[in-house]
């Protein structure tokens, strides 16, 4: 008797036990979805339980997803990661307590955060590279079917190029083209040809003018077979944006400085000064064709508006301070090279 109050007790406390699954929710550019639990995730694909339903939705639609019971400082995090705040976002992690034990998607969002932001600074130049390099590969390693993983590969192929390994660089992006989803295959095209406008430039340092051309041939016909896939969501628009300003770049460095310029100032009429992560890049390539073009002064004036004003894309604004200091150099301004250097090495110790 006594055995069988312990049985029906104990049946009745796992029916009134609160479940351990954790309810979601999901954002797309489009509509939110909630469920009780996640029953499936792979890089492409997140399947919810809603009830009896089950729901997959496409990754690449996927703005974030909250877990019920995740810590009340995710959504701060996430906040922060998209506005470039890194730094405030590490901090908030860093507050978080997590079971390095355990495989939850809600731990996994933590490890996400904390990689993707630490990359970002590398990219930004604010730590080493190495250092982002081997958090995105820690993270891919242990969770290779988390849905941030293909978000990873694109940031790790930034970083590679930053590091002058090319060829692993396309490797990452190979991935995303290999999702057959438009606003992947234009990510990917344009990065692409983002490496090899990198591989050019470096080619021209070493005095291979031909082997530049060839580069910069290679980084157009990247920037125009982005150009060509139809897509109409905002982020596809964005990196069209960014082969606009590539394709711009790569006239300049053919001998058409004019059309390049043409072509950018088109690209900053379009967007409006609220693309605060898109004009960096623009004002950046307008001052490399000024460079091109022998014109020091208005050069100097468009990596001043990266400096001062558009410097949100960090990438961008180290680049900027690396170009104002060799032009001051050049003009003998030693005020203002001290001022640079000193941005430079205080902002972005990383570059280099």
């Amino acid at each position: 008797m006594k055995l069988f109050s312990m049985t029906v007790g104990l049946v009745l406390l796992a029916l009134t036990a609160p479940t351990t699954f954790a309810a979601v929710s999901v954002k797309t550019a489009t509509k939110s979805e909630s469920g009780q639990e996640i029953i499936g995730m792979t890089t492409t694909i997140v399947t919810i339980r809603r009830n009896a339903l089950k729901i997959p939705i496409q990754v690449n639609e996927i703005l974030w997803i909250r877990y019920s019971n995740e810590s009340p400082l995710m959504p701060k995090v996430r906040e922060f990661a998209a506005s470039g705040r890194y730094e405030d976002a590490i901090e908030r992690l860093g507050r978080i307590r997590v079971n390095t034990g355990e495989n939850s998607y809600e731990t996994q969002e933590v490890e996400f955060y904390s990689a993707f932001c630490r990359a970002q600074m590398a990219l930004g130049g604010t730590v080493k590279r190495t250092v982002g390099v081997k958090a995105l590969g820690v993270f891919i390693s242990k969770h290779p079917n988390n849905y941030h993983v293909l978000r990873c590969r694109e940031l790790l192929g930034r970083l590679e190029v930053a590091l002058g390994h090319y060829k692993e660089a396309e490797e990452h992006y190979l991935a995303l083209v290999n999702t057959n989803w438009p606003d992947y295959k234009i990510q990917a095209y344009t990065a692409v040809g983002e490496s090899a406008v990198a591989q050019g430039n470096l080619a021209k340092a070493q005095g291979d003018a031909s082997a530049a051309q060839e580069k910069f041939a290679r980084a157009q016909s990247m920037f125009n077979r982005a150009l060509k896939i139809e897509a109409a969501d905002e982020r596809s628009a964005q990196n069209k944006h960014v082969a606009r300003i590539g394709v711009a770049r790569c006239l300049a460095e053919s001998g058409d400085v004019a059309g390049g310029i043409a072509a950018i100032n088109e690209v900053i009429k379009k967007v409006g000064p609220e693309a605060r992560m898109l004009l960096p890049r623009a004002y950046l390539a307008l001052g490399y064709c000024y460079k091109m073009d022998n014109k020091p002064k208005q050069a100097v004036l468009q990596f001043l508006m990266v400096d001062l004003i558009y410097n949100a894309h960090r990438a961008s604004h180290a680049e900027a301070l690396k170009n104002l200091v060799g032009l001051w150099e050049v003009t003998k301004n030693i005020e203002n090279t001290r001022r640079a250097k000193r941005r430079l090495k205080q902002l972005y110790p990383g570059v280099g």
